[in-house]
């Protein structure tokens, strides 16, 4: 590293290890960690970022910058773990015994670097431009390199080499089975360092740390904790129950992430179909017997600082990504709705159940934005849609040991073998009000034949 710092120091920049509490400075960094945006008690909004160079080094922890800004759009889209960062201007103060960075909406100004193109990330409601001289530009090229090397120390580099590097290393074996068919759908296991990068239905026969590449499905986060519904479009062995409705993903396919501590506080904000890679990753099996991956802090990594180990993954020329995109597809036009109508059916956050204890009439929109984690609700609607359209798929068979269900024609778990003679029943639909809000609704046990048989008798069946 003394190597990088004389060629900084060479450029005429003041590395973090210089800077002093009290000055004003430009600052070339690479960012560590970044916090979602938030509201301020102000007119302003804040983003927090941990950021370090060569003085420091990558794995000790960095000084923070706090920015600020009236305008939300002002600060970087997709600001990620090994961007290269140049501030203008920035005010350095002392904080508990260290120093922090703080921006001014009037004088200050940034821009932040895709760690893997080097291509400016937007900032398109920023009133004050960051200009940059073929000087920044030579700064920014060794901060990029630097980065590249020290996160290659890490284990994580494998993840940001481009196709002709990825496949060099796929050759060599180096961080690859190769014994593994070259199958665009099933790419080579590869690993980041010594951890594995698993499919979901590699992880139930996995027992030690590994990473994740996969979309997400749907996500919420808590007060202490971010609880993700992931899937890769591989078989999780040991899947939660659920329904497989058009449009919706198989349950089977389906993994739940938990991150709690900087993971759940550096979680970036998602989207559906959103890829992420998570790293360092503990498999387990819940308290309901299915699997789930979890993502816990660092034992003595201060509040705030630790380093986040979740982020969008979104690269279409990752061979990981490349084969999630083909199996997505491929599930998708196997499904055949035998409905004309056009129906979005996606997971909600609710499940709704039937119930004659509750009077007031609830509004469906009123209840995708209750954020009470078990509530009941009654609503005034019509099923646009229902799934099985077959009644006979309403009826399963329930297994007394495993608890888990089987097709209502079959004389042994499917699961571990054992004799079932227990029905149920279980179904879904799609309810609409009269405002056009819809809810996707899981009704089981008797309710889906106390339901029907009103509709049949009124006409509807």
């Amino acid at each position: 590293m003394a190597e990088e710092i004389e060629q900084l120091k060479a450029l005429g920049v003041a590395t973090i290890g210089d800077l002093q509490i009290g000055q004003e400075g430009d600052v070339y960094a690479v960012v560590q960690q970044s916090r979602p945006v938030k509201a301020t008690r102000g007119p302003d909004y804040s983003l927090v970022v941990n950021i370090t160079d060569p003085s420091l080094g990558w794995k000790t922890k960095g000084m923070g910058i706090n920015m600020f800004y009236p305008d939300p759009e002002a600060f970087p889209s997709g600001t990620s773990e090994g961007d290269i960062v140049v501030f203008k201007k920035v005010d350095i103060k002392g904080y508990n015994s260290t120093k922090q960075g703080v921006t001014h909406k009037f004088k200050s100004s940034w821009t932040f670097f895709d760690q893997k193109t080097l291509t400016p990330r937007l900032t398109p409601n920023m009133d004050k431009r960051c200009i940059l001289d073929e000087n920044d530009e030579e700064i920014v090229r060794i901060l990029h390199k630097w980065q590249r090397m020290v996160r290659a120390d890490d284990g994580d580099y494998l993840m940001d080499l481009d196709e002709q590097q990825l496949e060099a290393a796929i050759a060599a074996g180096n961080h690859t089975n190769t014994n593994e068919a070259a199958d665009p759908e099933n790419p080579p296991t590869m690993y980041g360092g010594k951890r594995p990068i698993l499919t979901t239905a590699q992880i139930a026969n996995h027992n030690s740390f590994l990473d994740y590449i996969g979309m997400v499905v749907a996500w919420d986060r808590k007060l202490d904790r971010v609880e993700l519904l992931l899937t890769d479009f591989t078989e999780n062995k040991r899947h939660m129950d659920g329904f497989n409705a058009v449009g919706t993903v198989d349950p089977k396919l389906l993994i739940q992430g938990t991150l709690w501590d900087e993971h759940a506080r550096g979680c970036p904000e998602l989207n559906q179909y959103d890829i992420v890679r998570m790293r360092n990753l503990f498999p387990k099996t819940s308290k309901h017997g299915y699997l789930e991956i979890v993502l816990r802090g660092e034992k003595n990594a201060p509040a705030g600082f630790g380093k986040c180990k979740i982020e969008k993954f979104n690269d279409p020329n990752h061979p990981y990504v490349r084969a999630i995109e083909l199996r997505k597809a491929k599930f998708f036009k196997r499904q055949s709705p035998t409905s004309n109508k056009n129906i979005s059916v996606v997971p909600q956050n609710v499940v709704t159940v039937l119930s004659d204890n509750i009077r007031k009439v609830s509004d469906i929109d009123d209840i995708l934005q209750d954020a009470t984690p078990v509530q009941k609700y009654r609503i005034r609607a019509h099923v646009v849609d229902y799934r099985p359209h077959d009644l006979n798929k309403w009826v399963h068979k329930i297994c007394d040991d495993c608890q888990r269900t089987s097709p209502y024609t079959a004389s042994s778990c499917q699961y571990c073998g054992v004799p079932v003679n227990r029905y149920g029943y279980k179904a879904a639909f799609l309810a609409e009000d009269a405002d056009e809000k819809q809810i996707f609704l899981l009704i089981y046990g008797d309710d889906p034949v106390s339901f029907i048989l009103p509709c049949q008798y009124m006409g509807f069946g």
